[in-house]
Order: structure tokens, then sequence, then C-alpha cells
């Protein structure tokens, strides 16, 4: 599918019409806005349009009424219980209303997600002491001439190959 900005006056429609339910809450997500429940996303805007998370039976209604499965990224990967509505719902508060209710509904059954742990934050640090160790061993490997001792071709041969690698 071609991707589509989607159009401004979408988000304060799709607020407005959110059920207000405790266990709603709206995420901003693509550009879009999002309708969460227990951690899935039950609905949201999606190019010109909304996809909704039904069960099976508002599933193959919404097909019926011109709904197409939802495949975001328009390579043959559906999103599992996902529909993306007619974009004629956008023109229609009270329907985008039902369907919306009927998203929640649905999602509203399925067992919450549980947040993933947060990973221990890399310390740039531990990088920055292992680099100036390395460099600080590279520095101290090195053979020091003395300080009247002219280039051999060696020494220049030897620098000129290390600068080629």
């Amino acid at each position: 599918m071609k991707w589509i900005k989607i159009p401004a006056e979408h988000k304060p429609l799709f607020l407005r019409v959110v059920p207000d339910d405790e266990r709603v809450t709206t995420l901003s997500m693509f550009g879009g806005i999002a309708m969460m429940v227990g951690g899935h996303m039950a609905a949201g805007l999606f190019a010109d349009s909304v996809c909704a998370r039904l069960e099976p039976a508002h599933f193959a209604e919404a097909l019926r009424q011109g709904a197409t499965p939802f495949d975001p990224m328009g390579n043959g990967r559906l999103m599992r219980d996902m529909v993306l509505l007619p974009s004629a719902v956008m023109r229609q508060a009270a329907t985008l209303r039902t369907w919306l209710a009927r998203s929640l509904a649905f999602t509203a059954t399925l067992p919450p997600k549980q947040r993933r742990a947060k990973k221990a934050a890399k310390t740039s640090t531990a990088k920055k002491v292992a680099k100036t160790t390395s460099a600080a061993k590279a520095v101290a490997t090195r053979t020091e001439r003395p300080s009247g001792a002219k280039k051999t071709s060696k020494t220049v041969a030897a620098k000129t190959s290390a600068r080629r690698r």
C-alpha cells in the first residue's frame, strides 16, 4: 500500500469518538493516534482511515462492508484480528464510534500485555576506558628511536605499510 499521510482533521474526530472508558488510553503513534486497551492496540488512525481489532464475527461483517485485512507494510504480512475500515467511515462519526466500541469490547477480552523489563543502559564510560587503555598499550609497545637517530628505509616502509591496512 502506498503511504498516505494521516489528514490533520482525522485526529480530533478520532479523539471525539474514542469510548469514554477507564481501560482506554490513547497514544501518538507513527504520526497518528492509537487507542490502547491493556497494552494492546485496539484501533488507530492509518492513512485516510482507521484500523481496528475485531472479534471474528465483527471482522467478517467489516469485510462485507468494504474493509480489508490490515497489512500496514503492504507486504502480505497481515496483523491478526485487524481490519482497515473503508475511508468513508471517517465521514460518519456514529459509525466510527460503533466500530471503536466493538474494538474496545474485543480487545478488553485479551490478556493484558506484560511490560518488558527495561534494558540496563550501556555505559559509554566503559567504552571510553577500553579505548584509552588500548591506545595507551599501543603507544607503550612502540619502540622509540634515540633522539639523534635517522629514519631508515625500513622504518618508512613499515609506517607506509601500516597506513595501507
